[in-house]
Parts: C-alpha cells; sequence; structure tokens
C-alpha cells in the first residue's frame, strides 16, 4: 500500500536543491488541478529552468532498487516540485488516471520530502487506507510511494515552508494486486538467498516470479 525509502537524497544534495529552488518563479498549483482546483492551494515548479533538475532527478528515482521492487517502473510521466506555504494546502482528492505529455498511466504517486520535517508546522501527507489515515512527514530526503488509487491530502501548513519532488509511475504491471504478489516474492527471494545463495529453493521462487513477470508485464 505504500512504501518510505530514507535517505534517498544527502544532506548536501538536499541543501544545494533548495537553493536552486528558491531563486525560482513558482506557479500556481490549482492551475493544473483540474476539477480539484478549488481544493488545492500550493506553488509548484515543472519547466522551464528546473526540467534538467527534473530529468536527473526521474532518472536516479527509476533507477533505485527499493522504487524497481516496489513499483516495476516503466517511466516516470509526469515530475515536479511543489511548495507550501503559510496557509496553504491541499484538501482530500485522487489523483488523475492518466498524467504528462504524451499521456502516462499513473499506477504509483511519489513524494519525495526535500525540506526538514521541522522546517514548518502542519503540511503532513495524509493518505486514507482502509485501516484508517496515515500521517507522514518524515525527516528530509524521504521517497514516499504509495498506490495512486489512494484518496490523500497535505495539510494546512500553519508556519514555515513545506518543499517536496511529487510524482507518478507507470508501472510495467498495471495490477496493484499483481505488483503486491511480485514484492511479497522479492522478499521472499531474498530471506531464502540468505540462507543459500545458490539453493534451489532460491531457483524455483526466482522461477515462479519470472514467470508472473511474463504474465503481467506491459513493455
Amino acid at each position: 500500500m505504500l512504501m518510505q525509502i530514507p535517505a534517498l537524497l544527502n544532506a548536501r544534495e538536499l541543501e544545494e536543491l533548495r537553493r536552486l529552488l528558491a531563486g525560482q518563479h513558482w506557479e500556481d498549483g490549482a492551475a493544473s488541478a483540474g476539477a480539484a482546483a478549488r481544493r488545492k492551494h500550493n506553488q509548484q515548479l515543472s519547466g522551464g529552468a528546473v526540467q534538467p533538475l527534473l530529468a536527473g532527478l526521474a532518472g536516479r528515482l527509476i533507477q533505485h532498487p527499493g522504487v524497481q521492487a516496489w513499483a516495476e517502473p516503466k517511466r516516470i510521466p509526469r515530475l515536479l516540485f511543489s511548495r507550501y506555504t503559510e496557509g496553504m494546502y491541499y484538501h482530500t482528492h485522487n489523483d488523475a488516471a492518466l498524467t504528462g505529455t504524451p499521456p502516462g498511466r499513473a499506477d504509483v504517486s511519489f513524494t519525495l520530502f526535500l525540506s526538514p520535517s521541522e522546517a514548518c508546522a502542519g503540511g503532513e501527507l495524509v493518505l486514507e487506507t482502509p485501516l484508517g489515515e496515515v500521517l507522514i512527514k518524515p525527516v528530509a530526503g524521504t521517497l514516499v510511494l504509495y498506490e495512486t488509487g489512494l484518496m490523500h491530502r497535505v495539510n494546512t501548513v500553519s508556519a514555515g515552508e513545506r518543499l517536496a519532488l511529487v510524482g507518478w509511475i507507470e508501472s510495467t504491471v498495471r495490477s496493484p494486486q499483481a505488483r503486491e504478489v511480485l514484492r511479497d516474492l522479492g522478499q521472499a527471494i531474498g530471506q531464502a538467498t540468505e540462507r543459500d545463495n545458490d539453493g534451489i529453493e532460491v531457483i524455483r521462487l526466482r522461477r515462479i516470479r519470472a514467470n508472473l513477470l511474463r504474465m503481467w508485464a506491459e513493455t
């Protein structure tokens, strides 16, 4: 349902990224919110001078072993920087099924937190799961991935500033249930490998996972 990857960016990278973003001209985030425009009050950046930054981060994200294992990524159709200052929010909403140019399916959503958690009051990412609400406000550099179908919100920032990178992944595996099966098998393979790296159990589990991926993958 969700996955956190800590320290995807280190302190030096985060500081440099925040410095670069501070000098940019931020746009009204509601302009790209479609039907949810009245529920969204923030700022964002996705073009011009920040395009090389976004392209570099997209490449780094999609190649990360944790992202590959959790999302089975095919491509990232859309990526943007997001900023919330005092009084800003994004009320409960669901993300679009298709996003980006050219359009890609949004299977997995993610937020990479760029500012320290103590840099703002409020601003939690809140996921509405079948088991209840999950409030997320991790340390800077943490990547949070979650299934795009989850309703979610960003709580109002009452003081300070919240910076993040947000985006969507089109997976090679369309079904969330299938991705969950593949993740479980990946964990089982990892545990079996620790016991016997070249054992028949590992070979069989890898074969099962490969056969399922052949059944479900869309290239």
